[in-house]
């Protein structure tokens, strides 16, 4: 799940994770409804094609910022990739697909998180955490040890927070970031 805020919009997946996942929607929470924004990722005409693994694009994780949907996709093939998404100004048409860094090693993503401060994408995994550069996709100096979170998320002022893991007290484990 990814939101637009601006456009009211919750970008997502089926989460099945089978090659036959490909299909991008969005739900419309102003006007409750759903939209089908791309019925095959690895299919975009024009448009450079998302690499669809075994997996679909229903593993990996995602992040909105400013126009684009950052798209983890584990290929389930020792190789993962992130994708930026880019959207026409109303977020219902897709109108650029690029990678966003380099290729990765085998990855199991818990979620994407956006460092608005720092204009980093937070990449979270089981055992740490990656910051890439919102601009060139550059992986920025040093992975920061993950405290036990698996999900990340940002607040309307900016703060990033990974949550995750149940603590004594069964009170979950949430870390600010910047």
């Amino acid at each position: 799940l990814a939101v637009d805020q601006a456009n009211g919009l919750i970008y997502y997946t089926d989460s099945a994770s089978v090659d036959t996942t490909r299909a991008l929607f969005a739900y419309d929470f102003i006007n409750n409804n759903h939209i089908l924004i791309d019925n095959d990722l690895g299919s975009n005409g024009a448009l450079t094609n998302v690499v669809i693994g075994a997996r679909g694009v229903g593993s990996g994780a995602a992040a909105f910022n400013a126009g684009s949907l950052f798209l983890g996709v584990e290929s389930g093939a020792g190789d993962a990739q992130i994708w930026r998404l880019t959207f026409s100004a109303d977020g219902r048409t897709l109108a650029g697909v690029s990678t966003f860094g380099s290729n990765l090693a085998s990855t199991d993503w818990g979620d994407f998180a956006i460092d608005t401060a720092n204009g980093n994408l937070l990449s979270i995994t089981g055992t740490g955490i990656t910051r890439f550069n919102l601009t060139t996709g550059a992986a920025v100096a040093g992975t920061f040890t993950n405290p036990g979170g698996t999900q990340g998320a940002t607040d309307a002022a900016g703060n990033s927070y990974v949550v995750g893991t149940l603590t004594q007290g069964n009170a979950p484990i949430i870390q600010r970031f910047n």
